[in-house]
């Protein structure tokens, strides 16, 4: 069981590389520069488009890292407290 946990937090954490790309580079991962819904004036590739890039990149570190704190076995009481606050 604690093997399918930390690779599905692995694995989701790994997903939102997706959104750090689409903000960042060039790479074609599935999402258009249309306007978002909250503004229509505001684009991925915008400046504050690349701003909402950095919490996909806070959610990819703190989800792989508390993949790796379960499958690393490290869930003792300091292990659990930190995937809690890192998740």
């Amino acid at each position: 069981m604690r093997w399918l946990v930390g690779i599905s937090f692995v694995m989701h954490g790994l997903g939102h590389t997706m959104g750090l790309l689409a903000a960042w580079t060039r790479v074609d991962v599935g999402f258009t520069d249309d306007p978002w819904i909250f503004l229509d004036d505001v684009h991925v590739q915008d400046l504050l488009g690349r701003a909402w890039g950095m919490p996909w990149l806070v959610a990819l570190v703190g989800w792989v890292g508390a993949g790796l704190v379960v499958l690393g076995g490290l869930l003792t009481t300091w292990g659990r407290d930190i995937a809690d606050r890192i998740a």
